[in-house]
């Protein structure tokens, strides 16, 4: 344990040095971290029991942030200065959402593997007073960072990315400062090309939903009304976080379809992104959730690559670096046999008959064909989900 504070006391004090040197401007920080990040070598005892055992003792420790920061699972800051900290943050699981920051620095993947992908946002409009944006996101290539990884971190939006982690648990070590000094929100981004100010709430909204949620519990149809009458006649942002409640804790039947509609009327920049960035969402969520009763590693990434890569160029080129050996389809035709075998149905939700096997090898051999393998996607619960290998 000892070694490990100390990593964090040096690797700390060297980013301090050079960033004082720097002037502590926000744009240097990035270069600076990522250099100190590399060059600091990581003791043998630091791992993730090793952290979250300092944690739970909480000896020899700076202040940790707020219970209620749910970035990490958990975070555990490890150096402090008046503008600078260390984190160590521990995932159990693996999703994060396409997100830019308001701070700068850097991270080291520790532990664990993780699939990152950089996105770029080109903004079209701005409502609800800077916390909505429309516009354009596009998927860059997907690469597996392994441990030992640096990648630096800008604030803002030059630098959008996901990083889904795809072992458990697994661990990044962040440096950062406390804020980019920028004049707009650290936004979260959902596909097609909606951006949010998810740090933005307050009481009363939360209230809100709270009243909708126990409301839901004890009449459905009362509540579908009431949240249909609350996007009607409030501000945009309210509206918007109804209908994103509703997504969530309800479903996507046709009481969301309603409020899509009419949260649309309020927004025309919103109306063609909202239909398909909810059902994106939704499928994000079933997949998930799949996911989350699986165990084998293997089958976990699958499902992994599923939910966070657009179509099967960037699925096979996340294959290939995972199994560098093996023929991506090959690898493909794998899993999903697996997941459509008896032991795993249940629990995938894929059932694949053997000439249905059959064809789905035949298509992989011949470069996918959309017809045929539509009919293979729709057996998946939910349907469509392999559709995108084959694109």
């Amino acid at each position: 344990m000892a070694d490990s504070i100390a990593y964090f006391d040096q690797l700390g004090g060297l980013v301090d040095q050079r960033w004082t040197a720097k002037g502590r401007r926000p744009e240097h920080l990035a270069e600076v971290a990522a250099s100190a990040l590399g060059e600091v070598p990581v003791p043998d005892d630091l791992t993730p029991a090793s952290i979250l055992g300092m944690l739970a003792l909480g000896t020899a420790l700076p202040k940790q942030r707020s219970s209620a920061d749910q970035f990490g699972q958990p975070p555990a800051v490890m150096y402090k200065s008046p503008d600078l900290e260390i984190q160590a943050l521990t995932w159990m699981e693996g999703t994060t959402a396409i997100h830019q920051h308001g701070f700068d620095g850097a991270f080291r993947v520790l532990a664990g593997s993780s699939l990152h992908v950089e996105h770029a946002f080109e903004q079209a409009e701005s409502m609800a007073d800077g916390h909505l944006v429309t516009g354009q996101l596009a998927t860059g290539e997907p690469e597996i960072l392994w441990p030992g990884a640096v990648r630096p971190i800008v604030g803002g939006s030059d630098f959008i990315h996901a990083l889904f982690h795809l072992e458990r648990p697994s661990v990044t070590i962040v440096v950062r400062n406390k804020s980019s000094e920028l004049p707009f929100p650290q936004y979260t981004y959902r596909l097609p090309g909606i951006g949010l100010d998810e740090f933005h709430t307050d009481d009363r909204m939360l209230m809100r939903l709270r009243a909708l949620h126990s409301l839901r519990r004890i009449d459905r149809g009362a509540a579908a009304e009431v949240a249909l009458d609350v996007i009607r006649s409030q501000d945009l942002w309210t509206g918007f976080k109804v209908c994103d409640y509703w997504a969530y804790n309800a479903d996507d039947g046709p009481e969301l379809q309603a409020m899509i509609e009419e949260l649309g009327r309020h927004a025309a920049p919103m109306a063609e992104l909202l239909q398909p960035m909810f059902a994106e969402e939704m499928r994000r969520s079933r997949i998930l959730a799949r996911r989350g009763m699986l165990s084998e590693q293997d089958h976990r990434l699958f499902l992994a690559l599923i939910v966070n890569l657009p179509d099967r160029h960037s699925i096979h080129a996340a294959v290939a670096q995972l199994y560098p050996e093996d023929d991506p389809d090959n690898v493909i035709l794998r899993w999903v046999k697996e997941l459509a075998s008896p032991a795993y149905r249940g629990m995938s939700g894929l059932s694949l008959g053997p000439e249905q096997l059959v064809v789905l090898q035949a298509k992989l051999a011949d470069g996918g064909s959309d017809d045929a393998l539509g009919e293979v996607a729709s057996q998946w619960n939910p349907p469509s989900l392999l559709q995108k290998l084959f694109v």
